[in-house]
């Protein structure tokens, strides 16, 4: 998975989740060393990115600039607000999401960003 391959060029220690457009959790990868709490997150920017089918760098931005919407949008959702989760699409169409969590955000959208260029998708 390109997404592993880019975690381990740097030494850092990721969860990986996949998603299909509903949410529901198709595959996942914890590289060792990941702290645990990194899975749940890293399935959490997937579906978040999947439901609202943009990447979580948005809701990110809206809470960071004092987004009110943003931030009770996501308490209702269970949504995360934080870089590293992206939807998955291929010609239009929503496939489904990655997420990934461990490092620090930057590191969790690099991650994930090669995940998404694995695939083939920009």
């Amino acid at each position: 998975m390109a997404a592993a391959a880019e975690a381990k060029k740097h030494n850092w220690k990721m969860a990986i989740s996949v998603v299909d457009p509903a949410g529901n959790l198709v595959a996942e990868a914890t590289m060792d060393g990941t702290q645990y709490a990194s899975i749940a997150i890293a399935q959490a920017k997937a579906w978040t990115a999947a439901l609202f089918r943009r990447s979580t760098s948005v809701f990110q931005t809206g809470v960071n600039g004092g987004g009110a919407n943003a931030l009770s949008l996501l308490a209702s959702s269970g949504g995360v607000a934080s870089e590293g989760g992206f939807p998955i699409v291929i010609d239009g169409k929503l496939i489904g999401a990655i997420g990934s969590s461990g490092g620090i955000f930057t590191q969790d959208a690099a991650t994930a960003k090669a995940g998404l260029e694995g695939l083939g998708v920009k």
